[in-house]
């Protein structure tokens, strides 16, 4: 038969394993999570969201084609792009470790903002319902961390600021 190819093994090594169960398969998934970190960062990782994403090209990103995730990333690239305080932003700028589940993830953030008065902040975009979701919390927590050691500021931004800052 024709595109019928059946293709027998026996049973896959994984079979009943977890993260949890199995070093091997808790090491694979911190690598993946690094490397699609790491795409993310180069902008090589257009990963639906299944929110409505877009590319834009700023005025005060250096004019870079950036792919944003979500309508709230898009209408907060535009509002940086129209604050006068705003000398620069960067788009998925780098990667963060932090632990979650019992093993290292990596998060990406959202917005690098650097003002005139060169003060930065580190902005997540995200709708108020997630924020206090127990990954995202751990997220904040190593971001808030990493703002710490390197004086910047860590903001999250979700619809309610979004609606402010459009007035």
């Amino acid at each position: 038969m024709f595109g019928k190819h059946v293709c027998y093994f026996g049973e896959p090594w994984t079979k009943g394993l977890t993260k949890h169960t199995d070093e091997r398969l808790k090491k694979l998934g911190e690598k993946l999570s690094a490397i699609i970190a790491d795409k993310i960062v180069k902008g090589e990782w257009k990963h639906n969201t299944g929110f409505k994403g877009e590319h834009y090209v700023g005025v005060k990103n250096g004019g870079v084609e950036t792919y944003l995730r979500s309508s709230y990333e898009s209408k907060y690239a535009r509002f940086l792009d129209s604050d006068e305080n705003v000398s620069f932003w960067a788009h998925e700028p780098f990667r963060i470790p932090y632990f979650f589940d019992g093993s290292v993830h990596n998060y990406v953030p959202d917005f690098l903002v650097t003002f005139l008065d060169g003060s930065k902040k580190l902005v997540e975009v995200k709708p108020a319902v997630l924020t206090e979701t127990p990954v995202n919390t751990a997220k904040s927590s190593a971001a808030r961390s990493w703002c710490e050691t390197n004086g910047v500021v860590f903001t999250i931004v979700s619809e309610d600021l979004l609606e402010g800052e459009s007035q």
